[in-house]
């Protein structure tokens, strides 16, 4: 009897401990939620080329889900996944249309109210330590200010 109270208490314990790292994440994604307008965008420290550049680039957050819209047409869709519990914290884009259809680029964000940093590669990138984006390196550094009514 007194083991079985024990393991109860443990595993109390452990789910407690789990519960705040989930909160967390799902709190960032809630407050990640609705449009994001680009505020600016290097690629391996520069600005995108000139073909590239949309001055109306939005990405809206729906869920776990992305859509980025280019010229007021969707350009890339996908699926986010968050890890709050890390310095800096991670995350992973896969993508469901445009883009690397059915790849996953991971990277980095830092949510500080209404503005949106992240940093991420391409598929066959590691995941970025810091937040840049260096000459001669495939880093996005974009940064994204939440579009408000």
């Amino acid at each position: 009897m007194r083991q079985r109270g024990t393991l109860v208490v443990m595993a109390v314990v452990l789910l407690a401990g789990a519960a705040p790292e989930r909160e967390a994440e799902q709190s960032d994604l809630e407050k990640l939620q609705g449009d994001w307008k680009t505020k600016s965008f290097l690629l391996g420290g520069g600005p995108l080329p000139k073909e590239k550049q949309f001055p109306d680039r939005l990405m809206t957050i729906k869920g776990d889900s992305f859509s980025e819209f280019r010229g007021g047409k969707v350009a890339v869709r996908g699926t986010l996944k968050l890890d709050s519990s890390t310095s800096p914290k991670h995350l992973n884009a896969t993508f469901t249309q445009g883009g690397p259809t059915g790849e996953t680029v991971r990277g980095i964000y830092e949510l500080d109210g209404d503005t949106l940093k992240v940093c991420v590669g391409t598929p066959d990138t590691e995941r970025p330590a810091k937040f840049e984006s260096l000459s001669g390196t495939k880093l996005r550094l974009i940064v994204y200010e939440r579009k408000r009514p």
